[in-house]
């Protein structure tokens, strides 16, 4: 996906799929996140985030 947004080709379809997954984001402060924030997804795209997160620290997916 970031490869689609950073194409100057893909960039408005990749866009427009994307913000059809987010139905709301919640930004919350956090003083140990890297941009002292974190972001919080719902509906459809946490549950895609959810699918990349590694089952067990013992076989990470990269």
């Amino acid at each position: 996906m970031a490869d689609s947004l950073n194409d100057l080709s893909y960039r408005l379809t990749t866009a427009e799929l994307l913000r059809g997954l987010v139905s709301e984001a919640r930004l919350y402060p956090e003083v140990n996140a890297n941009d002292g924030h974190v972001i919080e997804f719902y509906e459809e795209f946490a549950v895609i985030l959810d699918f990349t997160k590694p089952k067990n620290d013992k076989n990470p997916p990269f």
